[in-house]
């Protein structure tokens, strides 16, 4: 509970901030499932069916945003909260995406106690199809560095409320 309230405090705050500098912005929201391919990180050998969630403030091309990701299977239990900027290119009707960002990450294994945490950072690629007026089917592919090394492939919706852009 206390990170939940954290992370929304914390959104609510960039929010306000960014809504101060005068900037126009618009909102994007996303929710998307898929699975991590974890690597030389201790005791996690098996792919984690993984689910996540996020929220993006657009410029432009530009969007800036967080997401959360939970993953658990097989006595691990894998937390991750990700803040990127990610650019949205025009591709031949679909949309591009390239993103990089910082991560910090809560990792509960076997035969460890209690969940240790690690700081890391992400790039991540993907396409987004339009599939009505601000609705996206959305495909991400994501690279964790720290713990270990992990991959992520994802599938979902992205929702932008204030499609005229």
């Amino acid at each position: 509970m206390k990170t939940i309230l954290s992370i929304a405090t914390v959104l609510l705050f960039c929010h306000a901030a960014w809504s101060a500098t005068g900037v126009e912005t618009k909102m994007e929201y996303f929710l998307e499932g898929g699975i991590l391919l974890p690597d030389q990180i201790d005791e996690v050998t098996e792919v984690l069916p993984t689910w996540g969630l996020g929220v993006g403030w657009v410029k432009d091309t530009t969007v800036y945003g967080f997401e959360l990701a939970n993953a658990t299977s097989e006595g691990v239990q894998f937390f991750n909260l990700a803040a990127s900027i990610r650019a949205d290119l025009e591709i031949m009707g679909l949309t591009g995406t390239v993103a990089g960002g910082l991560d910090a990450t809560g990792l509960e294994r076997p035969g460890h106690e209690g969940r240790k945490y690690f700081g890391g950072a992400h790039f991540s690629g993907g396409v987004m199809a339009l599939i009505s007026k601000g609705l996206y089917a959305r495909m991400n592919m994501k690279f964790n560095l720290n713990p270990g090394v992990s991959m992520f492939l994802g599938f979902g919706l992205l929702y932008r409320p204030a499609e005229d852009f």
